[in-house]
This record gives structure tokens, sequence and C-alpha cells, in this order.
């Protein structure tokens, strides 16, 4: 037991001012996950067990992930596009049509490109992959990376619908690739909870990065995602519920598409819409008002009247 020492400055911090805790915080952390979180053991059981749950998923798979040895824990895939927009500024590049997230924290002011002729040297390129545009393969994907590899161009890979897509592979060893992230939002609806992993070939300057030498990684959410993962482990929606998916495709007369939550209104695919509600429905006999327009909160619902 050590003793009181008042006056010993080795009890002081000249360094950094760390705010207070107490043990009955750490009590209460106790009551509410039925065990002491341990930090370290937790991030990295977290990266682990996320990088195998990637790894084992057959209906989607990427490829050379060992060409990535830096795993960085990240507060959901928008924290991991937050850095690239902080590390590139007004040099990002995303296609026409992109996740709409770009727009919101630049007033739209982000430079968008129909095809790869439209990029210059200077210019970095985040891609959603699964595309978020057309759930599956981008058609201009391999010629960005010929393009890419001329110019110098670094290419991110933001894997948000990795956990929910299905008929796609991407192999992740071309030099021009320089990270990849995943969250477990789109696979087990932890939209709320913001957890992922990045990975990339080496160190990358900003907040993620920070945040993971610091020790500032949120654990509360890295133990739910271990849990998430050991409950209901890789390709989850497709292997439990396609048949509740095929039968939305049918009632409404729809195109299916390769994300779980989405289908086609056009045998084109060009028309996306959200099919969460009636695949509730037949999964848990529940509406979820939050899965139509009725859903929307007030800055979704400006988008929408604005045609964004």
């Amino acid at each position: 037991m050590i003793s009181y020492d008042a006056g010993n400055l080795d009890w002081l911090s000249t360094h950094k001012q760390r705010p207070m805790f107490v043990s009955a915080f750490g009590k209460h952390d106790h009551e509410l996950y039925g065990r002491n979180l341990d930090y370290n053991k937790t991030v990295v059981d977290f990266k682990n067990v996320m990088h195998d749950w990637i790894t084992s998923h057959k209906h989607i798979q990427y490829h050379g992930l060992e060409n990535y040895p830096v795993k960085d824990i990240i507060l959901g895939t928008t924290h991991a596009l937050d850095d690239l927009h902080f590390l590139y500024g007004d040099r990002l590049c995303v296609y026409v049509n992109e996740y709409r997230y770009h727009k919101r924290i630049t007033d739209g002011k982000i430079k968008t490109i129909r095809d790869n002729s439209e990029l210059q040297k200077g210019d970095a390129v985040v891609i959603s992959y699964p595309s978020a545009i057309t759930t599956n393969y981008h058609w201009d994907f391999k010629s960005l990376l010929k393009r890419a590899e001329s110019l110098d161009v670094p290419i991110h890979i933001d894997g948000a619908w990795f956990g929910c897509c299905r008929n796609f592979e991407l192999d992740l060893s071309h030099p021009q690739i320089k990270s990849v992230f995943v969250s477990l939002s789109k696979a087990f609806g932890m939209g709320a909870h913001r957890i992922g992993i990045r990975y990339t070939r080496e160190r990358q300057r900003g907040s993620v990065t920070s945040m993971n030498e610091q020790g500032y990684v949120n654990i509360a959410d890295a133990w739910l995602g271990i849990q998430r993962i050991e409950r209901f482990g890789p390709d989850y929606l497709w292997n439990t519920y396609e048949e509740q998916y095929d039968q939305v495709i049918r009632d409404w007369n729809l195109t299916e598409s390769d994300a779980f939550h989405i289908a086609f209104k056009d045998p084109g695919r060009l028309i996306k819409l959200g099919i969460r509600t009636p695949l509730r429905y037949l999964i848990d006999k529940k509406f979820d008002a939050r899965g139509t327009d009725a859903g929307l909160n007030p800055y979704e619902l400006a988008e929408k009247k604005a045609g964004l």
C-alpha cells in the first residue's frame, strides 16, 4: 500500500494534466459491462477480431490486406474520411454521386470527377468500394488505377458497405492504394456506435493516428463491436435473410442490388431505393418508420428538398 506523500513532486505531472478518474466510475463500468474493460487488451482484441471477421467473409472479399501493416481503430468510416479531408483539403476528389457526406462537410465544394481523365497531378481520390453508387463495382475503377499510377495520385478505399454487400472482391495490392477502412455500421446496425478499423501502408498524419497513439480509442464501442462480431459472424445479413430480400424484390417489382438494404427501382439500376422497412417487417414483424422518408431527420429532409 502506497502512503499519501504530501509534497512529492513525482506525484504531479508537468507535461499533461489528465482529467479526473475515481473508482466509482470504474465500478459503474463494471456494472454496465459485467466486467472491467482493460484498455490495451480491448484495443488489441478488437483489431484482431475485426481483421479476422473481414478476412472470413465469403460473399465479399478484400485481398492483399497484408500490404497494410498499420491498423488503427476508427470511429466509423466517416472518421477516416475526416482524416482525408484534413490531409488533402481541396485536392481530395470523389466521383459524381458518391457518398453525400463529402458535400456536407465541404459546403458542396468537394471536387467531383466523372471519370479518371479529369484527375490532375497533386489530386487524391477516395472511393467507396463496394461502391455506394452501384452497390458493387464502379465502371471506371480499373482505369482509375492506371491513371493514378501515371500521375502518382493516392487512392483511399472507403469500405463502409463491406459488411452488407455480396458478389464483390477487390485486390488491394496496387501501390497507389494507400489505405482502406471498414466499419460495423452497415453490417450490424451500429451507426450510432461508430467503430471500425483503418489499414494503411505507413503511418498517416491526422486525428485517427493521434487518437490511437495517445490512447483515446472508444473502448466501449470497441467492446460492443467484438460482441457483435462474435455473436453474428461474417456475411450475416445475406446468409440469414436472403429469402426475405428476394421476397421484397418480388413484392415491390424491384431490381435487386448487391447491398442488403437497397434495391433499384428500374432494371437499368439507376434509381436506388431503401428497403429497410419491408425487410424489417418480414424479419421482425415490426414497421420501422425510420426506413421511410417519414423517418428522415430535418437535415436529411432539407437535402431531399434541395435534390441532394
